[in-house]
């Protein structure tokens, strides 16, 4: 909250939550990290594009709790 951070408004909707979901500080952080969410939406803007891509040396990370493991695996990256 004190260094402005905030979450996709999805990662609340995990079941890991479920147990603090209603409780005054978990809604207060829900709150105030979609409306900060939206305001950064709001300022974006892409810096690259697949049309704008000049070459073929593209990285691309994919980061999270192991969520993305099977698309990784059905591009053939491990």
């Amino acid at each position: 909250m004190n260094k402005e951070m905030w979450y996709r408004p999805e990662v609340f909707g995990d079941e890991d939550l479920d147990s603090i979901r209603y409780s005054n500080r978990f809604i207060v952080c829900y709150d105030v990290s979609k409306e900060r969410y939206l305001q950064a939406l709001e300022n974006a803007r892409p810096i690259r594009t697949w049309k704008t891509k000049r070459a073929d040396d593209l990285l691309l990370i994919l980061h999270g709790n192991q969520q993305n493991i099977g698309m990784c695996k059905k591009t053939g990256n491990p």
